[in-house]
């Protein structure tokens, strides 16, 4: 089994998730609502990047708005790319290099839950009301689908200021690379030693609870990288033989908040998860019925992502339950688990 490391990918992969944070988490609630808080000096790090995100900057809503399952356009069609690219310059130069009929028609499958064949995609370019009235019945946001149609009507007015705006977003993080240089010197350093001298320690005991399922599979290659503004991811992709394992600067502190939760008792969790009143609310809600995402944090007056974030609580407990539904998660009350735990 060949590991290496890689040193290219870590400032692409940041760059896609400090946007999609940015544009997902107004007033940086994605900080105050993270179960590991951020450094303060990363917390500054993100407040210097997102004071120069404009969220009405046509195409942000189309490219970067999360689903419930926190992923976006960009990372779910992109993540090729960044794997592909030698920097970051030349990952923004392929988004933007792509045909630009072929980019609308990748938009249009991404956002259309009954994934039409690609004919009929194609065709809703010759049929702009047809188009029209295709892009008014997906279930978007209405600023959505005005880049949908503004798209459609004449791409540069979409693509032009997401370009410059991308290449904006580059600077500031290039230079938050540059402040933080020696810090992340530092990690790369002390990784690249556990690769080359300790990499079956690092596979099969440090990260075992994350990838034990993974390493059985027939991955000719690990390649690991690191992230600096996501400093306690432990996350992997893979393409084709290969798994990309990217852990944050500051992973090995989640790997201890993640020893410390599996210590805590199965009543310390139903009761941390209830301690919420948003939580409350979701219970209460799902009572009556099964609902999605969506649903919930519009009878709830929260954000989606904001949302997601305590229905995954409320699953790690065991309180409520998901089911996919036509491409949509669905929850429900876990009934059985409630009647068990109070009888």
């Amino acid at each position: 089994m060949n590991i290496s490391f890689n040193n290219n990918i870590p400032i692409i992969y940041d760059f896609i998730r400090v946007i999609a944070w940015g544009y997902n988490f107004p007033e940086l609630s994605f900080i105050e609502n993270s179960i590991v808080k951020p450094s303060p000096e990363m917390a500054s790090s993100y407040k210097r990047v997102w004071n120069a995100i404009d969220r009405n900057t046509p195409g942000l809503a189309l490219y970067f708005t999360a689903d419930s399952n926190h992923f976006c356009y960009m990372t779910k069609k992109y993540n090729q790319f960044m794997l592909q690219s030698k920097d970051l310059d030349e990952f923004i130069d392929n988004i933007f290099n792509i045909d630009k009929k072929e980019t609308f028609v990748s938009l249009l499958r991404y956002y259309d839950n009954l994934s039409n064949d690609e004919d009929f995609y194609k065709g809703l370019l010759t049929d702009p009301e047809k188009a029209y009235s295709f892009i008014n019945s997906l279930n978007v946001s209405p600023v959505q689908k005005w880049e949908l149609i503004g798209f459609l009507a004449n791409p540069d007015e979409i693509l032009e200021p997401l370009n410059i705006f991308m290449h904006r977003i580059k600077r500031r993080i290039k230079r938050e690379y540059a402040t933080n240089a020696e810090k992340i010197r530092g990690f790369t350093k002390k990784l690249i030693v556990k690769i080359r001298n300790n990499r079956d320690t690092l596979l099969n005991v440090e990260l075992n609870d994350f990838f034990s399922k993974m390493v059985h599979k027939d991955y000719k290659e690990f390649i690991i990288t690191y992230s600096f503004f996501n400093e306690y991811t432990v996350f992997s992709t893979s393409k084709n033989d290969k798994l990309y394992i990217v852990l944050g600067i500051n992973y090995e502190d989640t790997l201890a908040n993640m020893s410390a939760k599996d210590s805590l008792s199965e009543n310390e969790l139903f009761f941390k998860a209830l301690s919420d009143k948003n939580r409350l609310n979701m219970v209460s809600l799902l009572s009556h019925r099964k609902m999605y995402v969506g649903e919930i944090a519009k009878a709830c007056g929260l954000v989606i992502s904001t949302a997601s974030y305590h229905l995954d609580l409320l699953l790690n407990s065991f309180i409520i339950d998901g089911t996919i539904i036509n491409k949509k998660m669905y929850y429900s009350l876990n009934e059985q688990y409630l009647i068990n735990k109070f009888e």
